[in-house]
C-alpha cells in the first residue's frame, strides 16, 4: 500500500504529466491549423455605416466623391522589414531617427527577392522627418501644426512626399506641419522624445496647434501587454505614481525585466497565437490611464508654446471595429481631452483603388482624403480660424 505522502507525489505527477500532454496535443493542433494572416475579415466585423451618418458626412465634405466599384483591399504580405540605417537606440532606450539624413529603402515581401517599390525617408537636425522640401527660401506660415503619433504619422513604407504632415503642407499656407511620429510609437515616446530629445525644438511660428493621431494599437503599447513584451517591443515606459503623475523608467522591456521574460517564454508557444492571447486586455482602466497621460502630453505642448494653443485627440479611421470607440472618445471626452473622431469614416467608400498598403498601414490616397478632413474641420485655411 502507497503512503498518503507517496499518492500525492503520485497524483500530482500524473496530474503534470497529462497538462503537459493536454498542451502538447494542443499545441500541435495549432501549429496543423494556423492560417495566414488576411485582411479579408469576417463582414460582421467591419464598421457599420448608416445612410443617415453617411448622409451627413457627404453635407459637411461636400468635395467627396462616392466610389462607384466595390471595395479593394491588397493581399496581404509579410512585408520583409525595412533595412533602415538611419534608425538608432537614444541613451534612453527609445527608437530613433538619425539626425539630417536621407535613405532610399526598398519594399519587398518576404519570400521574394523582387523590390515591389522604393521610398525616401529624409530627417531634419532634430530627427523629425521632412515635412516639406528642404528650400529656406519657402514664405514663413503664421503658426506651427505638430501632428504627433506613430508609423502613421512617420510614413511607414511611404516617400516624405506622401505623409501626412507633408499633404497638410501642400494643402494650406497658414500653418506649417511639423512630423512629431516615429515607428511603433505610443504617446509615450512623443512625450520622451519631447522630454529628452528636442522634439519640440525650433519649431516656428511660436502660436499654433498641435494634433495627437490615435491608432487602436497605441493603448497596448503603452502598457506593454504580453505580445509587445515578447518582441522585445521598446517602446517608451512612464509609470503612474499617481492620477496624472508619470515616471520615465526607459523601455518597456528594460523596465520590465521579469514580465519580458516570461512573455518570451510563453510566445513560443503557438497556442498563445492559435487562442489570440494577450494580457493586458485594453478595458476601461487602460482607457481611463490613456487618456491621464495624453493630458500630460497635452500640458507638456502647452507650458512650452501658451494655454491658448488647442491640443486635440484625431482618432484614425478604422475599417474594423477594433474596439469599443464609443468608450475611448466618451473616456477622452471626460478627461477634458478635444476629440476629433474620425473612427468610423468609410475611407474605401471614397477613394478609388487600394487605400491601405499590403500590410494594412494606410497609403497616400488615405492620408491624402484625411488631410482634406482635417483642412476643413480644423478651418486650417488661410483665415478661417
Amino acid at each position: 500500500m502507497l503512503s498518503t505522502q507517496k499518492k500525492i507525489v503520485f497524483t500530482a505527477l500524473t496530474l503534470g504529466v497529462s497538462l503537459v500532454a493536454f498542451i502538447g496535443v494542443i499545441e500541435i493542433y495549432s501549429q496543423w491549423r494556423m492560417k495566414p494572416p488576411t485582411l479579408k475579415k469576417d463582414p460582421r466585423l467591419y464598421q457599420q455605416v448608416s445612410a443617415e451618418e453617411r448622409k451627413t458626412i457627404e453635407a459637411r465634405y461636400p468635395f467627396l466623391q462616392r466610389r462607384q466599384s466595390e471595395k479593394s483591399y491588397p493581399e496581404y504580405h509579410d512585408l520583409v522589414p525595412l533595412q533602415r540605417s538611419n534608425f538608432e537606440r537614444s541613451p534612453q532606450g527609445i527608437l530613433k531617427p538619425l539626425p539630417n539624413v536621407t535613405e532610399r529603402l526598398d519594399v519587398t515581401y518576404a519570400g521574394s527577392k523582387q523590390i515591389q517599390y522604393s521610398t525616401v525617408e529624409s530627417t531634419d537636425g532634430w530627427s523629425r522627418r521632412l515635412s516639406a522640401p528642404r528650400d529656406p527660401a519657402s514664405p514663413p506660415r503664421a503658426k506651427h501644426l505638430l501632428i504627433m503619433g506613430c508609423s502613421f504619422v512617420w510614413g511607414d513604407w511611404l516617400t516624405d512626399s506622401d505623409t501626412l504632415p507633408w499633404l497638410l503642407n501642400e494643402k494650406q499656407k497658414t500653418y506649417f506641419s511639423y512630423n512629431l511620429g516615429g515607428p511603433g510609437y505610443s504617446a509615450a515616446d512623443v512625450l520622451a522624445r519631447i522630454e529628452f530629445d528636442g522634439f519640440f525644438s525650433e519649431v516656428q511660428p511660436r502660436s499654433g496647434r498641435a494634433i495627437y493621431v490615435f491608432y487602436k494599437d497605441h493603448i497596448n503599447r503603452f502598457v506593454g501587454n504580453f505580445r509587445r513584451l515578447a518582441k522585445d517591443h521598446v517602446t517608451a515606459y512612464y509609470e503612474e505614481l499617481s492620477p496624472y503623475e508619470f515616471e520615465f523608467r526607459g523601455n518597456q522591456t528594460s523596465g520590465k525585466p521579469v514580465q519580458t521574460l516570461i512573455a518570451k517564454l510563453l510566445s513560443s508557444f503557438k497556442v498563445i497565437d492559435f487562442f489570440d492571447i494577450n494580457y493586458p486586455i485594453v478595458g476601461q482602466g487602460e482607457m481611463d490611464q490613456y487618456a491621464r497621460f495624453l493630458k500630460v502630453l497635452e500640458q507638456k505642448y502647452q507650458e512650452e508654446f501658451g494655454a491658448k494653443n488647442p491640443f486635440t485627440v484625431l482618432i484614425y479611421p478604422d475599417e474594423y471595429k477594433s474596439m469599443d470607440y464609443a468608450a475611448l472618445v466618451s473616456t477622452f471626452k471626460r478627461h477634458q481631452l478635444d476629440v476629433l473622431d474620425y473612427n468610423k469614416f468609410p475611407l474605401a467608400d471614397y477613394i478609388e483603388g487600394d487605400f491601405l498598403l499590403p500590410d494594412s498601414h494606410p497609403n497616400r490616397a488615405s492620408h491624402n482624403l484625411l488631410a482634406d478632413l482635417l483642412v476643413t474641420d480644423l478651418k486650417l485655411k488661410d483665415g478661417e480660424e
